[in-house]
């Protein structure tokens, strides 16, 4: 589609270049009458583009007629409309063209519309509303140049015709005028009719200039005598003047007062309704009951049966009850129960306009004398108005079916169910204008170094009757409450002192007037007399200024809504009162809808700087494409021109005597040539491949070494073993690729096989904690130790497979390396366990197995240390052996270490089964198995911790006991008359001695004055303070400012010595303190009593000095 429309946008600038720039209109009419057919091709396709060149006194002479023909009526007004050259009043409200709003137009200035032609742009994309709207009337057969009679119809207007066609026929189909309802042949034949109502025209408007120029005549005479007025007596005078007569419009029900059973409107009589807003625009014609919605379907689904709303104004509509439901079919739609009647609207307009021209012509005439019209016909076609777009004539008495497109709808609903403010009904009810302030203006915003016309964001952000989160560019609305809340108390403030008389400040008079404007305190008793003692309080010689005013506001939000904090409730004050004062709401509407523009100025230009860096990625795409077809171009060109070039150069050749004898040498020359590069090519490949079989042999190598050092490298264990009569060497190496793993590799000398076994994590984890009776997860540390890893060999086993030794590795539970010698049953700790030793040359191994939980539990001990331990006790204990009669006879009759000899095994066995212990860890529970030496070694050591643990105690309490004689301190506190204990570090305070003194004590403190900071915790201040913990007296003086004020105190009694006294009653005492007393419980019960407010004032600046308070 893009393509195509490249294609097609290309094409028509091809012929544009092509045709004559302008066609000039300045023909004769034998010269149009000499084409047959109408315009030459030429001239059509020229027109497809430029209009033609016409000035204004080729539109003037059709302009200054009364009744100019038909053809020249719809050919200028849809030019001005294509070319946007009307006002934004007619373009905003413009839904189809009808009679009246083409001679409104047609009586518009031609200046601009003559400028327009001129400076117009082929390029430029009419609007697509605008061409929908004209095109019926520009396609008619009326304005066809072929039909038209050039006795008739001018050439200018054939040719303006022309381009109308080309320029609306490339912009729109056909499918445009079927969707509209506008009867374009009776439109014409109403323009052809009014020549014939020429005269009635004339006479009407005549007695229309002798009304107006009476009332001129009585205004003029009237000021004439105002401004006489200081040079004649005080007496009383009025002036005689005749009011325009006006018909009578109570006759019309009205939206609040109408009949029961008409339109739904009993309901309005049991309870009061409002209008609610439907975020739905709808469709209809006057007379017809079907109502067409557009918009979301969930906004529409608010209506239901028998409600009743109101249609395109919220107070001045009838009311309107539903038949049915919305429905959706192929456009979702509802019925009314009677017909639309729009005569209310349109009589109530038109009284509005009269009354305005009344208050302008007579000012000073208070009533009007109104002349009710006797039929309701008479009074709606005395009120016509012709710039409203409804298909109907003012001069006749046949009007079109009025259609409405577009038209806003509300729901009445109770008013108790409304929780909008003020200011939200206002703008619902489309009481807020939308005034364009920068239309005609050359403003303009730039943002990411784009400019983007404050006309056309002005245009985009008008207010739309569709939901919020729909709504495509910004809205005043959602910044409305986003304006600065200082803001509007200000312009509250500065608003009222523009009231009469006008001044700076708010006196009581304004101050009264406001609050009953705004209903303040409404909901109090004696609201009027709060009201006055609010101003009384915070007034200035009876005047308020704006700093004032907002405490007197913050005052009376207080009042109002004591249920909320200060700060709420004048937020609540505001919104709900403040802002429907005018000015106010005037500027935060202004301030709202420049807030919409700023935000959507910087979206939009945000937009087009995106679109620009877009558009510019896709041309330099374009470009590279392009440059690098025109490289392959021309080198594909290049080639053949070389090809041909030398094709020639060969068939000249060729020609030549002298070129076969050339050919005859230079075959013999290619020839050797030949023969030397192919064998010396030979021989650089035979070079070639030695060289890089000598280099593969180098990396072989190197990847051979480098494998070996990386074995070596991750070498962790090697040893040689020997299980039965096989001799192997066993090594563990450990590799961390993706995953650690553990190689274990088995060489056998006599048949030089290796056997590899490669186990992960979990195997080897599971391997050692089963081997070495882990109580927990190994680390990785203790796996890699000798012992740990000593542990895997012990799984290895043989099988001897025709006479070959063949290892394996079990992954079975551990089985123990030696020779079973004892079984045994034991009991420990309540349970049973089943005892197994094994015997090999290096250890002794000790398995018990607890039947009822499965518990296996495993330790061993190795020779030489079983040898250091029986030595050990020998050596200990042989004076108390000999000596004894009980003594164990194996250890008297012989040294320890023949038990370790083969014949003495049983009596080793016997010892050892005496001193092997099962007991529960105190740790976690659980049982564990160990000899005796190692239950003495760890009762040791948990002796010498318990004794480390008390000399650390007693460590720790005298060095935090000297830290408290140097932290705390002792001080007396007067007004209890004992001392307390205070902290020299947080200056923290308590009656109780701390506790690690003990039964000592701190010293007495020193009668000495020192000096203290305080820090308010409130503003953050530092303030110093002097203080004698001594004798607990404390002041905000130092030692010479009180002697000071001991100086002045005196040098005051001495003068008052002196100079003599009033002596002072014990009446006067016991009212005083009565006073002083009272004062300030009065106000603590009720703060907001005056009498009260002016004693505690008086309290605090006399007795406390608190002037700030007070």
């Amino acid at each position: 589609r893009v393509r195509r429309a490249a294609f097609v946008v290309l094409l028509d600038e091809f012929h544009r270049l092509n045709s004559s720039p302008r066609i000039d209109c300045k023909i004769s009419d034998k010269d149009w009458i000499y084409y047959p057919n109408g315009l030459s091709h030429g001239v059509l396709r020229s027109m497809k583009f430029y209009p033609p060149s016409l000035t204004e006194e080729d539109l003037t002479q059709f302009t200054s007629l009364v009744d100019p023909p038909a053809e020249a009526i719809v050919a200028i007004g849809c030019a001005r409309l294509l070319l946007d050259s009307v006002g934004d009043d007619v373009t905003n409200k413009l839904l189809f063209l009808t009679k009246p709003i083409l001679l409104k137009i047609i009586r518009l200035p031609i200046a601009d519309l003559s400028k327009k032609i001129s400076s117009f742009n082929p390029l430029h994309r009419a609007d697509s509303k605008i061409v929908r709207i004209v095109y019926p009337f520009v396609m008619h057969e009326r304005m066809d140049p072929k039909a038209m009679n050039p006795a008739e119809v001018s050439a200018q207007m054939m040719y303006l015709s022309t381009w109308l066609r080309g320029l609306v026929s490339r912009e729109a189909n056909v499918d445009y005028a079927r969707n509209l309802t506008v009867d374009v042949g009776k439109i014409f034949a109403d323009l052809d009719a009014r020549a014939n109502r020429a005269k009635v025209s004339k006479s009407s408007k005549l007695s229309n200039e002798m009304m107006l120029s009476r009332a001129t005549k009585a205004t003029t005479e009237d000021d004439v005598h105002k401004e006489n007025e200081h040079l004649k007596p005080r007496t009383n005078q009025s002036v005689q003047t005749d009011a325009i007569q006006l018909p009578v419009l109570d006759e019309l029900p009205s939206p609040q007062k109408l009949p029961k059973g008409n339109n739904g409107q009993g309901a309005s009589e049991t309870q009061q309704l409002v209008p609610f807003p439907i975020s739905v625009t709808v469709n209809l014609t006057e007379g017809s009951p079907l109502v067409l919605v557009n918009g979301c379907i969930e906004a529409a689904s608010l209506l239901k049966k028998s409600d009743i709303v109101r249609i395109y104004d919220a107070r001045e509509s009838l009311n309107w009850e539903l038949a049915s439901d919305p429905k959706l079919d192929d456009v979702l739609s509802f019925e009314l129960v009677s017909g639309y009647d729009h005569s209310k609207i349109k009589a109530q307009e038109a009284k509005s306009r009269y009354d305005a021209l009344n208050r302008l012509c007579y000012p000073y005439k208070k009533e009007l004398i109104v002349t009710p019209v006797k039929s309701t016909a008479e009074h709606l076609r005395a009120f016509e108005d012709p710039s409203r777009h409804v298909a109907s004539d003012m001069d006749e008495s046949h009007h079109s079916p009025l259609h409405l497109r577009g038209a806003r709808i509300w729901k009445l609903i109770p008013k108790e169910n409304d929780t909008r403010t003020q200011w939200r009904v206002d703008y619902d009810d489309g009481i807020i204008p939308w005034d364009n302030c920068y239309a005609g203006l050359n403003a303009f915003e730039e943002h990411f170094r784009v400019r983007v016309s404050l006309d056309m964001i002005e245009k985009q952000c008008i207010d739309s009757p569709y939901p919020l989160e729909r709504a495509v560019h910004q809205q005043r609305i959602q910044f409305f409450e986003k304006v600065p809340f200082l803001e509007v108390i200000d312009e509250a403030f500065h608003a009222v002192c523009r009231w009469h008389p006008k001044g700076t400040l708010i006196d009581n008079v304004k101050w009264a007037k406001l609050c009953r404007q705004m209903r303040f305190l409404s909901n109090m008793k004696n609201s009027k007399h709060e009201i006055d003692m609010a101003f009384v309080r915070h007034s200035d010689a009876r005047k308020l200024d704006l700093v004032r005013f907002h405490s007197i506001l913050d005052d009376i939000a207080s009042m109002q809504h004591p249920e909320l904090t200060k700060e709420n409730a004048l937020i609540k004050t505001v919104w709900s009162s403040i802002v429907t004062l005018t000015d106010v709401n005037a500027m935060m509407w202004k301030e709202a809808k420049a807030m919409a523009l700023r935000h959507e100025s910087v979206r939009v230009c945000a937009e087009t700087r995106i679109a620009a860096f877009v558009r510019k990625e896709i041309q330099e795409s374009k470009s590279k494409e392009m440059k690098s077809a025109a490289l392959i171009i021309q080198k594909q060109m290049r080639q053949v021109f070389a090809r041909r070039f030398v094709a020639s150069l060969l068939k000249k050749m060729k020609e030549d005597e002298m070129f076969q004898l050339r050919i005859k040498c230079a075959t013999s020359l290619q020839t050797s040539w030949r023969r030397f590069f192919w064998r010396n090519r030979f021989l650089n490949h035979k070079k070639r491949k030695i060289e890089c079989e000598r280099q593969n042999n180098t990396k072989k190598r190197e990847h051979l070494r480098q494998k070996r050092r990386l074995s070596l490298a991750s070498l962790l264990y090697r040893d040689v073993i020997r299980i039965d009569t096989t001799i192997a060497t066993v090594s563990i190496h450990l590799y961390e690729d993706v995953q650690t793993t553990m190689l274990l590799k088995v060489y056998v000398p006599s048949t030089r096989e290796t056997f590899s076994f490669r186990l992960n994590e979990n195997e080897v984890r599971e391997c050692l904690e089963r081997a070495l009776c882990s109580e927990g997860r190994l680390s990785w540390d203790e796996m890699l130790k000798r012992d740990a890893l000593n542990e895997l060999t012990k799984r290895l086993m043989i099988r001897n497979v025709r006479g070959r030794p063949i290892f394996l590795f079990s992954r079975r539970n551990i089985v123990e390396r030696g020779l079973l010698i004892k079984t045994a049953v034991l009991q420990s700790c309540g349970e049973i366990f089943l005892l197994s030793m094994f015997r090999s040359p290096y250890d002794i191994v000790f398995c018990t197995y607890q039947p009822s939980t499965r518990l296996q539990l495993r330790t061993k001990i190795s020779i030489p240390k079983l040898s250091s331990w029986l030595n050990q006790i020998y050596a200990e204990n042989r004076t108390t052996w000999s000596s004894s009669k009980n003594a164990d006879a194996s250890f008297i009759s012989e040294p320890a270490l023949r038990l370790l000899k083969q014949e003495n095994q049983p009596n080793l066995i016997e010892w050892l089964v005496k001193r092997v212990v099962i007991r529960t860890n105190p740790k976690h529970g659980k049982f564990e198995l160990l000899f005796q030496y190692e239950a003495e070694e760890e009762r040791v050591i948990k002796l010498v911790t318990k004794i480390q643990s008390q000399w650390r105690r007693i460590k720790s309490r005298r060095a935090a006991k000297s830290q408290t004689y140097t932290h705390w301190e002792k001080i007396y506190v007067r007004e209890e008359r004992m001392f307390a204990y205070r902290n020299t570090i947080t200056d923290e305070r308590q009656w109780e001695k701390p506790k690690l003194l003990g039964e000592d004590d701190l010293p007495e403190p020193v009668d000495e004055w020192r000096t203290e900071q305080i820090v308010d915790p409130t503003t953050g201040q530092v303030h110093v303070y002097h203080v004698n913990y001594g004798t607990g007296q404390s002041s905000w003086l130092t030692e010479k400012e009180a002697a000071v004020l001991v100086q002045r105190r005196y040098r005051s009694k001495h003068e008052s010595d002196l100079i003599g006294k009033k002596k002072l009653d014990l009446v006067d005492v016991v009212n005083a303190l009565k006073f002083i007393q009272g004062a300030r419980d009065k106000y603590d019960k009720d703060p907001n009593k005056l009498a009260n407010i002016v004693n505690y004032a008086l309290l605090c600046h006399c007795i406390d000095l608190d002037f700030e308070k007070a």
